[in-house]
């Protein structure tokens, strides 16, 4: 009697695993293999907003936990407590949300875990899906009330960051400072505004010189930081078509310097869509979180100028 529930128990954990690792099994396949049919734009887990699930920040967990944190206007208790850790406030759009990619796999993560094996490190990840640079202005100036003084601010520019298709879209203030007057940088600019209905016309428009859009974002340009603050075009890895080359003039042309930029040769070895995430969605792969960790991680760590190596 003994020997048969013992058998049927050993059957039963034997089924379980097997079904366990079955199922873990298909999940990498699908994941690895068939992305664009399972998980593309339907995926909460992988960072993904469904429009018929309606979500919120709750929704992705510590993913979003700091966007949350900030949008509440209550202080984070690392505001005054342990003045010890370095604290890294990140800012982006979907690039550094990590569209596409487990929480644990984006670089803000990845990042945080290596820094710390050097001294404690905090990266408060205020990225979200479809900023634009003056989202990222308006957190970085809102940033101090509720996590307390910045050691670093990193910013991850994309070559889409001057799309705004409707001004009145970044005049809201949801992060409740009044350190940025859309609506005074764009009244002082002449032009049309951009109104289009497709992307490509969009981004075509957000680099013609005569928009009010371009005139107030060389307006913005003398208000980003320059002290304590680290700038990286994260999209020259995933994008060398013509609106990339254009925003690198841009940046260049404006005296925005980046930190540890790709080197050309680097640039011109990248097979196309290596460090694309899938066939359709080409926000950046795991791999390239990786070599966004490595760039980073090497200039904190390297140069003295961002204060993350304590003099001895």
């Amino acid at each position: 009697m003994i020997y048969k529930l013992s058998k049927t128990i050993s059957l039963l954990f034997f089924s379980l695993l097997l079904s366990f690792l079955t199922y873990k099994l298909c999940y990498f396949i699908a994941e690895k293999y068939f992305f664009d049919k399972f998980f593309y734009q339907k995926s909460i887990t992988h960072g993904y907003w469904i429009p018929s699930k309606h979500p919120t920040h709750d929704d992705f967990g510590h993913r979003a936990k700091d966007i949350y944190q900030l949008q509440s206007g209550q202080p984070d208790p690392l505001k005054t407590n342990n003045s010890d850790i370095f604290k890294i406030a990140l800012y982006g759009d979907s690039y550094v949300w990590g569209q596409g990619i487990k929480n644990e796999q984006r670089f803000a993560k990845l990042l945080e875990t290596k820094l710390n094996k050097i001294r404690p490190t905090k990266i408060i990840s205020l990225a979200e899906t479809g900023d634009n640079i003056f989202d990222h202005y308006q957190k970085y100036k809102a940033t101090p009330e509720i996590f307390g003084e910045i050691d670093l601010n990193v910013f991850g520019l994309n070559f889409n960051d001057l799309i705004f298709n409707n001004i009145n879209d970044i005049i809201y203030d949801r992060y409740h400072t009044q350190s940025l007057l859309a609506s005074d940088l764009f009244s002082s600019c002449k032009g049309p505004e951009i109104y289009a209905s497709n992307l490509k016309d969009v981004l075509e428009s957000s680099f013609e010189e005569n928009t009010k859009n371009y005139c107030a974002f060389l307006k913005l340009i003398p208000l980003l930081p320059q002290n304590n603050s680290l700038y990286i075009n994260l999209s020259e890895l995933t994008d060398s078509g013509p609106f990339q080359t254009k925003f690198n003039l841009i940046l260049q042309k404006h005296n925005i310097k980046l930190v540890s930029p790709y080197p050309p040769e680097f640039i011109s070895s990248i097979h196309p869509n290596k460090y694309n995430l899938s066939k359709i969605d080409n926000h950046p792969s795991v791999e390239a979180n990786r070599y966004y960790t490595d760039v980073l991680y090497q200039e904190i760590t390297t140069n003295p100028k961002w204060g993350f190596i304590k003099n001895e």
